[in-house]
């Protein structure tokens, strides 16, 4: 942004600057008109005596000389000569003020129009010089622009003059020095032009070398951005840290950041790929221990009632490390899988109609979809393993004899788009307080410790391993769908207090597809 600002800037210091060059240069040769009048006043009044308004071929002899000694220009300057009644008498030069054509012609237009001592100097009609004469003819030397019409035309100068009559008797005449304001403009600019013009050239290739800098710099950055908004994509959908460095020809900050960020990608691959392993390693070391542990309690002299609590305990570690195995294939297999164009309405109708005479009518309500179809890029099997395990927590958690609830139906969201939503909901107990279940692993016993209705809560067996792997697999399954999973409080209006949840809630949303 400061560079744009720059580069605004810029242009308008170098332009204001060059006008006030301009415009002092044009002070200077205004200056230098208001001396050559008085010059010629003096030059000519030093030969008054042997001049008259009378002797023509007298006055052009001495203006010709006059004029090469003070190299005046005949066709853009014009010198008059005024008795001391305001008459003109004689006439050196033929002044034509004419503006010049194409860019060069606008550029003095617009310094006629705007620039200060132009605006600052007295105008005067072609019809409207007496004012002008009389001022000289009482001994002042005055300057005035002469207007024709709109257009100022010429910078005129006027200043005393002394002449004698065919007598040889002294009178106070007047000498008008006028040249055209183009000639003033053009000399002003005379020397400046070409220093303008490099100026100007060097900022524009100073400008155009900031902007392709610039350029570059932002393409570069939209390469990194692209490459970091893929890995972060990986990363949500696949649960897999894949960076593509992008090529960068020049080592700088951006090629640094570019490498940090490879590096720390690098980071958690390595530490993903230990995650995955870390199963299927626990198992195997855990395998031999635990069958010398059975083989050793088998051995021990105590009743089956004394064994119990051991082999209840090798039961469970045994139990979680196949879950955590299976989980890390699931993930595996999820990253793996192609999505295709699926119709879910049938085929969750049929897989809840399973559920329900599996687990019993009597322990679930069940709410169909309204809709016949509801077209959405998803594998079958995935979506189903999903359901397996949030309605797997919902039984397990549910408080009996109530019953489980799942509602599905096509919810319109912002921007008119249309998502399958599917609810599961049960009785029992809230949410872990402190960890987002989604993300974070928790145990059966932590979840306890805010129970709506705990007095429904007897019958759950606390002591059977719980670590939240199945609603982090469902998580990571919505994901891959391009979905997300809503936790949310179970209240129904028909308690007591409509408002204190009785449980909890998980809705899977999914989007339908554009048709």
């Amino acid at each position: 942004m400061l560079v744009v600002l720059l580069l605004l800037l810029l242009p308008i210091m170098v332009f204001k600057f060059s006008l006030d060059v301009q415009n002092q240069e044009l002070k200077n040769q205004m200056s230098n008109d208001l001396q050559s009048a008085k010059a010629l006043s003096l030059l000519l009044t030093a030969t008054h005596n042997s001049l008259s308004e009378t002797s023509t071929e007298t006055w052009a002899k001495q203006l010709t000389f006059l004029d090469q000694t003070l190299n005046l220009d005949s066709e853009h300057q014009t010198i008059w000569l005024l008795n001391d009644h305001g008459q003109v008498f004689y006439v050196y030069g033929d002044l034509t003020p004419r503006l010049s054509l194409g860019l060069y012609g606008l550029w003095q237009r617009f310094l006629l129009r705007w620039q200060p001592i132009i605006q600052q100097t007295p105008r005067v009609q072609d019809d409207a010089f007496d004012q002008l004469i009389e001022d000289s003819l009482s001994g002042q030397t005055v300057q005035a622009i002469r207007q024709e019409g709109l257009f100022p035309a010429s910078l005129m100068t006027s200043t005393p003059l002394q002449l004698a009559d065919a007598e040889g008797t002294s009178h106070l005449g007047v000498i008008i020095f006028e040249q055209t304001l183009t000639t003033l403009i053009d000399r002003s600019i005379g020397g400046l032009f070409a220093f303008l013009l490099a100026l100007m050239i060097l900022l524009v290739i100073w400008g155009l070398a900031v902007i392709a800098l610039a350029a570059h710099v932002s393409w570069r950055i939209g390469r990194l951005q692209q490459a970091l908004k893929q890995g972060v994509v990986s990363l949500k959908t696949y649960n897999q840290a894949c960076y593509q460095p992008p090529l960068l020809p020049i080592n700088d900050e951006i090629q640094q950041l570019n490498d940090d960020i490879a590096q720390l990608f690098k980071q958690i691959s390595d530490y993903q790929r230990y995650l995955a392993s870390l199963p299927s390693t626990l198992n195997h070391e855990l395998h031999n221990p635990l069958n010398r542990l059975n083989l050793a309690l088998a051995r021990l002299p105590i009743d089956a009632a004394q064994k119990q609590p051991f082999e209840q305990a090798i039961a469970q570690i045994t139990d979680i490390t196949q879950r955590l195995t299976e989980a890390q294939n699931l993930k595996a297999s999820i990253a793996n899988t192609q999505l295709q164009r699926t119709n879910l309405v049938p085929r969750l109708n049929d897989y809840f109609s399973q559920v329900i005479d599996y687990i019993g009518q009597d322990k679930v309500i069940y709410q169909p979809f309204q809709a016949q179809t509801a077209w959405v890029m998803a594998d079958s099997f995935l979506i189903e393993q999903l359901f397996d395990k949030l309605i797997d927590n919902a039984v397990a958690f549910n408080a009996d004899p109530a019953p489980i609830r799942i509602s599905c139906e096509l919810t319109v969201r912002e921007h008119h788009d249309v998502a399958l939503v599917v609810r599961i909901c049960n009785q029992g107990p809230a949410w872990p307080t402190h960890v987002d279940p989604r993300t974070e692993f928790f145990s059966m016993r932590e979840s306890f410790d805010k129970i709506s209705i705990s007095h429904n809560a007897d019958h759950l067996d606390t002591d059977k391993p719980h670590l939240g792997l199945g609603l982090h697999l469902a998580d990571l399954i919505a994901k891959r769908h391009n979905g997300h999973l809503l936790l949310t409080d179970y209240i129904t209006t028909s308690s007591s207090h409509s408002k204190d949840p009785i449980g909890v809630c998980v809705a899977l949303v999914l989007p339908r597809l554009r048709l």
